[in-house]
């Protein structure tokens, strides 16, 4: 599905990887927990501790990045997950090139690569944050059975049932306090 190697792909295969059109923007508050799953209140209020010498421009950055990996690993919600995305971004996973480019790019890996293709019991642990004007910068190590095949990290390699770990380094860049792009 959506492969991405660089910003400057040739127009015609930016048209092909970009697809239809864009979604509805994100429009529920962080802080009604009627809103979504209560697991992210906990994740946002577990990380506000951390976050207390931030400004409170970049502790809004940090919310909408929490709400986009809530999205990802704990309700599983593809189009929640992209409308946390400013206009036309892109996701890449380095070590694979896998990813999207553009709102239904994005939205493809999600569905196709990512979000569906996750281990049971995969977890982040968090090592690092580091929080810029316009970015931020993570340091974890995923950990998770390989107990099927996980097309974003390992693709083509049957599940050896085997323990993993491997450290992550994400760096997100936001616009309006949504996710621009995401390098991971």
């Amino acid at each position: 599905a959506g492969r991405v190697v660089d910003r400057e792909l040739p127009r015609e295969t930016k048209a092909v990887l970009r697809g239809g059109p864009a979604q509805p923007g994100w429009n529920r508050d962080i802080r009604d927990p009627t809103a979504r799953d209560d697991r992210l209140v906990a994740a946002v209020a577990a990380n506000a501790a951390d976050d207390a010498e931030l400004s409170a421009a970049q502790q809004r950055m940090v919310e909408g990045y929490l709400r986009h990996t809530a999205c990802e690993f704990i309700s599983k919600d593809v189009e929640t997950a992209v409308a946390t995305m400013h206009g036309e971004p892109h996701v890449i996973l380095m070590p694979t090139l896998i990813g999207g480019l553009g709102r239904e790019g994005c939205r493809r890996f999600y569905r196709d690569s990512f979000i569906f293709s996750m281990p049971a019991d995969v977890e982040f642990v968090p090592i690092s944050r580091i929080v810029g004007s316009d970015t931020i910068v993570e340091e974890s190590i995923l950990r998770f059975t390989h107990d099927e095949e996980i097309p974003w990290i390992l693709p083509g390699v049957a599940p050896t049932g085997r323990r993993v770990e491997v450290a992550v380094c994400t760096v997100v860049h936001m616009r309006n306090y949504k996710i621009a792009y995401e390098h991971v």
